[in-house]
Parts: C-alpha cells; structure tokens; sequence
C-alpha cells in the first residue's frame, strides 16, 4: 500500500509513515500530531496524488512550510475536526441523552434537537454542585465504560473537590487527558517537541485524591508512572516551612529538572520566602505554571523575579482541570479544546468588563458538566491576542464567588481588592475578612526586614472602604482554610449564588 520512498519526498523529514491494519498513519516527530488515513480512500486516490497531497498539507505533513508554529496551528485545525461550536455542543448533549441515565432521564430538557443555535443552548438548565452530590456516580457515568477495568489499568481515576467550598465532591477522571494542549509550544513560547512536559507540583496537601501521599513517600515514589510528573513534598503550614524542606525542594527540582514548576501561588511564595531566611537558593526553571488558587500581584512579582522566567496562570478545578491557560503574551486564553465556557450574572450573559459567574460545560470528561456552575468568577477582556491561539478568547479571573466582600452596597471580587492593594515592596502577603457588614478584619505579613506601612494599606484601599472600618494588624502567618489554602478575601456574610 506504501508508495515508494521517492513518492513521499513531498512530506516533512519529521513524518513517520506506517502501514496499518486499516490504512496507513502518519507521525510528526516534532509536533507529536498523529493522523490516520483509511485504506479505502487510499485506494480509490493514491498516497501521491494531489488530492491526497492537498490533504496532507492541511494536516501540516508536506513540506511547502518549515514555519512549526504555521504547522502546529494546521494540525489543532485538523484535530478539532471543522466543527463549530454548536455542532460540538449538539454532538455532546446526543451522546449524553444516549449514555448517561441523567441526561438520557431528562432529555426533554437537554435533546440536541432543542438547540438551534448557541443561545438556545445558554437556556439550558444550570447543573449545581448539589446535582452532582445526589446523582454521582451512578445516574452521572456513562454506561458505556469498564469502571472496573478503568480504575484497575490507571486510566481513571476518582477525584475530591479540595474543600475549598466546605462542600467536597467527587468526580471520575480520566487520567491519560493531557493536561496542556496540543501544540502548547506556542501557547508557553518554550519548545516542547509534541510531547507532554516534565512538570513538578507544589500544592496543598489535600489539591487532589493524592492528600498526604506526598509528604510520606520518598523522592522516588513520588515520580508518576503514567505521566512526566513529579509531585514535590509540600507542608500543612506553609507560613512556618522548616529549612529541611527547602532543601529537599531544592535537591528534587535540581534532580527532576522540570520544564514546568506548577505551583500553588502563594505555597510557592512562602517557599521563596523561607529560602532566603535560610539562604538556601532557588533553582531556576524555563516556566512557573500558577493555580490551584488566586495569584496575587505580591505572589507574581516575587515568583517572577525569583525564578527569572515567565509566570504563567493555569485555571482549572477538580471537577476539569482544563479552563484556561495563561499564554506567553500574558492572556488568560479559555481552553475551547475542552470546555465550552459562559460568563452571566442574574440579567444573562455577561458583556466584557462585567463581572459574572463562571458556567462550563465539558467536552469529553468522564463525569459529565453541562451549564456546570462551577462557583469562580470572571470576566471577558474582549481583548484579541496575537499568540497562536488568538482563537480562543480571553478572559479575567475575578476569585470565587464565595469570597466576595460587601461594601458600600456593591460586592466587590478578589481581583478588584487586589488591584487596589498593587504590590508594595514593603508587603507580602494580606488576608481581608469580613465577618460583618462594613467591618473587615486586616491581616499584613510584611516582607523581612521591612515594617508594615498600614496608613498606605488603608489609602490603597479607600475606594472600597472606609478607614475607620479597617481593623489592620501585622501577623506571621495566617490560618488556613480547611482545604489548607491560604485565601486573600474571605467573608462570614451570605454571598449571592449568582452575582447581581
């Protein structure tokens, strides 16, 4: 079925071409983007032809172009498959009402044939964290997998929420989904040659189903089997990490040498902070990947000048993991490969600049999500990159809902606090509570050797509140949240499910 080696000069020296049981496949060493062509097309125009040519060339196979980020882009083309939004969504709801008892019970509800274009879907009923409680696993897996066979092999697995909503969850994920997407070259401005990157993690003890395991294992157990993944030894207190911990942070990250360093923002942070007390350095790594919880301008601008390289945020939760990714050129970009993401408040849909709550919908998760509300807040930029993945639109990461603070008859986010603290070079860290209305406590961890500047804290902030209604103290350390995250805002008040 091969043509001769000759008839293939017209494809890149990259492209690895072998016969199949169907047809023939195609490799790209340098993008990792693999295809497949049926023999009976084959047969009916040929391998040389210039049809088939023609095919190849969208694929990003021939060799009229060595520009890999025009390769790249050809080939997430092919790999999306030319369907629009609302043929994706249709596709996904007729497979759910076939395969999920939930959907298939409620199909009067969420029948593709209901869906004429996307804003009929955005009439859809929203899913709670309430209906994943009452219907999983049973009523929210679909009936066509090998549970068994699934999390025996490692190919799924079950995962917690961490708690940070005081409500915990569980979900079935699949363990073999990559976690950046194809051709994340461009998307990072690092080159990945197609293949997944070695990435360490520090996090929270309790971020995933792994809570503990981390800080009772060695160095080498911690090394996953299935992917390039090392998860770094973390602590239960990251305001007090003792100085054997920096060193066995800095003895793994110099062994493994990640490409990426995923990290909560501000764990990692207090990490930084407690090397130089110990004068203990800090390898440097191409990339630091946030998440896990809100970054902070004090977080960003320590991170950055002290792995001298891009920081880059990573939106994700437990219940999918793939929201959106932080390009090279600073765009929170929302990850339309996986979720289909809305942004409303109580009058719908949010227009750029306002502020709403984040609603998902999945593509290809095991636990399904359809007008998921998955309790975050955002808002759309409107702004158009100029990165590869100029696509895919941009959004602002506002905080949780939950964690909204109200004053002068307005709710205001975690993003709007942070922007008016800025990044004092006097400060670190700060924690605003509110326990009840026009009352907030202030907690200040000033960067050492410097005093906590608490006339400035309090101008910084006289947009949203008045002086006298600011309780400001310094302090070495702050409680933690049950999920063991830090929290910049938080309150004790009723916050509204859907922002006004």
């Amino acid at each position: 079925m091969l043509a001769a080696a000759a008839d293939l000069d017209f494809l890149r020296s990259s492209v690895t071409v072998r016969e199949t049981e169907d047809g023939i496949s195609f490799f790209d060493g340098e993008t990792g983007f693999a295809a497949e062509l049926d023999g009976a097309v084959l047969s009916q125009f040929g391998l040389a032809s210039l049809a088939m040519k023609e095919q190849l060339a969208r694929f990003g196979l021939t060799n009229d172009t060595a520009d890999l980020t025009d390769i790249r882009r050809k080939q997430r083309n092919a790999l999306a498959g030319g369907r629009s939004t609302l043929q994706r969504l249709q596709d996904r709801l007729e497979s759910l009402c076939r395969t999920v008892p939930y959907f298939a019970e409620r199909r009067s509800q969420f029948s593709p044939e209901l869906i004429e274009d996307v804003e009929a879907f955005e009439a859809l009923p929203l899913m709670r964290r309430k209906d994943l409680r009452a219907n999983f696993p049973h009523a929210l897996l679909p009936t066509n997998i090998d549970l068994r066979e699934g999390l025996f092999s490692g190919r799924m697995a079950f995962v917690a929420t961490s708690g940070s909503t005081e409500d915990r969850i569980q979900v079935l994920a699949n363990s073999m989904v990559d976690r950046l997407p194809f051709g994340a070259d461009d998307l990072l401005g690092i080159p990945l040659s197609g293949k997944q990157p070695k990435t360490a993690f520090f996090t929270t003890a309790v971020c995933s189903s792994s809570a503990c395991f981390r800080q009772a294992t060695t160095y080498q157990d911690r090394i996953s089997q299935s992917s390039p993944d090392l998860l770094l030894r973390t602590t239960s207190d990251p305001f007090s990490m003792d100085r054997t911990l920096i060193e066995d942070f800095h003895a793994e990250l110099t062994d493994y040498r990640p490409t990426i360093l995923a990290a909560d923002p501000l764990y990692l942070q207090c990490l930084v902070r407690a090397a130089r007390r110990y004068s203990i350095p800090v390898p440097s790594v191409p990339v630091v990947q946030t998440g896990f919880e809100f970054r902070t301008q004090l977080s960003h601008r320590t991170l950055r000048e002290t792995f001298k390289c891009p920081v880059l945020d990573d939106y994700g939760a437990s219940e999918e993991n793939r929201l959106a990714v932080e390009c090279h050129r600073g765009c929170l970009h929302v990850r339309a490969d996986a979720v289909y993401l809305e942004i409303i408040n109580q009058q719908g849909a949010c227009q750029p600049g306002a502020i709403g709550n984040v609603v998902i919908t999945t593509f290809d998760t095991l636990t399904p999500l359809v007008r998921y509300l998955i309790g975050d807040l955002a808002s759309w930029t409107g702004k158009k990159c100029d990165c590869a993945f100029s696509a895919w639109p941009v959004i602002e990461l506002h905080g949780r809902a939950k964690d909204l603070l109200r004053t002068r008859e307005s709710w205001i986010s975690s993003l709007q606090i942070d922007r008016a603290i800025q990044a004092p070079e006097w400060l670190e860290f700060y924690r605003i509570t509110q326990r009840q209305p026009e009352m907030f406590e202030v907690e200040l961890i000033a960067a050492l050797d410097a005093d906590p500047d608490i006339l400035e804290f309090a101008d910084l902030l006289s947009d949203y509140f008045e002086p006298a209604h600011l309780r400001i103290r310094a302090v070495c350390g702050f409680e933690l949240l049950p999920s063991l995250k830090v929290g910049t805002t938080l309150t004790k008040l009723p916050t509204p499910e859907i922002i006004p």
